[in-house]
């Protein structure tokens, strides 16, 4: 399973994950071995996909001013002028 978020803790047994949907993720370090690992510090730019359903009637500027403000309300989301919403 994979998993996007913060790391809070590390301890000699596991590693604690703070997710986007804000639950506290414990995942045994022996896993960490096993499976490789993301980081994003380095990384310049993230990009997040995903899929959802817009109601035909609706004002999609507005739509996509509420879901720019969600993701900029994110602590760890750096660039706020940076981020963008792609309407297909």
């Amino acid at each position: 399973m994979s998993y996007f978020g913060r790391i809070e803790e590390i301890t000699i047994r596991y590693t604690v994950i703070r997710t986007l949907d804000l639950r506290r993720v414990v995942i045994p370090n022996l896993s960490m071995v096993t499976n490789p690992i993301k980081t994003f510090n380095s990384e310049e730019v993230i990009r997040l996909e995903t899929s959802m359903s817009v109601p035909f009637d609706c004002d999609v500027d507005n739509y996509t001013k509420v879901i720019k403000s969600a993701i900029i309300s994110i602590d760890f989301v750096r660039e706020h002028d940076g981020t963008r919403i792609l309407v297909n």
